[in-house]
């Protein structure tokens, strides 16, 4: 029942945005134009349905990103928060990795998992299919953070972009010597991540590169 309904949820996201775009746009009678304009031997035709495509996108992220900020938390049910966190990875919207790298200190969604979902760890999960631009935020994450559990997921997701945990631990040797005198907090926080690293990632197989 509890999957139904979050099916359901994303749905009710997916139609809502859809209406709010076409509401925008009074040129058009729907969300996007029809596919078959993309058929059309007209190159103005194609060219025009296909900018109508990437706006709606464009807008549809415009408006997932406020329900998965965290300081909108309040303002959004779990259910909604995840199902946007989810539709952004789905998008691969690189442009709401600001607000994803906030919220994965405190991901919405299930504490205990006992069946399986979409929507379970959305915001890790949506950076994962955004990819490598999400590597700078991971990084801050680390440098910046007091909250341990942030760092070490930001540690994991980077273990994951950067090919195993050897490059993991490079990676962080090489951040921490860029420390300066000045930044010891910075420096302990990512020792305190490579330390964590070390004795918890493990691998099942050698990486691939």
């Amino acid at each position: 029942m509890f999957k139904h309904f979050h099916k359901s949820m994303a749905l009710l996201v997916v139609f809502s945005l859809c209406a709010l775009a076409s509401g925008d746009d009074p040129g058009h009678g729907s969300a996007a134009p029809p596919l078959k304009d993309l058929l059309s031997e007209d190159v103005r035709t194609v060219d025009r349905a296909v900018d109508v495509i990437l706006n709606d996108r464009k807008k549809t992220i415009e408006q997932l990103i406020p329900m998965i900020d965290p300081a909108n938390s309040k303002k959004y049910s779990d259910f909604t928060r995840c199902a946007a966190a989810y539709l952004l990875g789905e998008l691969r919207a690189e442009e709401a990795v600001p607000v994803l790298s906030k919220a994965l200190a405190n991901q919405p969604g299930r504490k205990t998992i006992d069946t399986i979902s979409r929507y379970d760890g959305p915001v890790s999960s949506a950076l994962f299919k955004i990819g490598r631009p999400a590597i700078p935020a991971m990084i801050e994450n680390i440098k910046s953070s007091d909250n341990e559990d942030l760092r070490r997921d930001s540690a994991l997701i980077l273990e994951y972009f950067v090919g195993g945990k050897p490059r993991l631990l490079q990676l962080l040797d090489k951040l921490d010597a860029k420390t300066g005198p000045a930044e010891q907090r910075v420096s302990r926080r990512i020792r305190d991540t490579k330390a964590w690293a070390e004795s918890n990632i493990t691998e099942a197989e050698e990486p691939l590169y």
